[in-house]
């Protein structure tokens, strides 16, 4: 008998190219599980970047109730600024004090001047 025979195994060269590809298949599978599966680093950098936008929007709002904080702090205390407010906000005047109130039409919605023609009277 021969050695072919004997051995119903396939050649050792054979098994070779078959676990190496078993492995790459395994290893395509594993990397797309990472990059895209339920926890995958896709999402993970989604993730990043909208705690990233929540933080800055934290920060500006911080930024606003630290600056409505001490304008509650000047309008308790300071006359000037409770004055200035009252003035702005309720158009109030004091006696013998007279206010004269420009309205002028917004630039951004009046109608453009015409213009004449370069040429003039010909």
């Amino acid at each position: 008998m021969t050695a072919d025979t004997d051995n119903p195994r396939p050649p050792a060269r054979g098994r070779a190219r078959l676990w190496r590809r078993v492995y790459l298949l395994l290893a395509l599978f594993f990397w797309v599980y990472v990059l895209f599966g339920a926890e995958g680093l896709l999402r993970q950098y989604e993730r990043y970047r909208r705690a990233d936008a929540l933080q800055h929007t934290l920060n500006a709002e911080k930024a606003e109730n630290e600056r409505l904080r001490h304008e509650i702090q000047a309008l308790r205390s300071d006359d000037l600024t409770i004055e200035a407010a009252i003035r702005t906000e309720l158009d109030y005047q004091r006696e013998g004090e007279t206010v004269i109130i420009f309205e002028d039409e917004d630039p951004l919605t009046a109608p453009l001047p015409s213009v004449d023609s370069p040429g003039g009277d010909s």
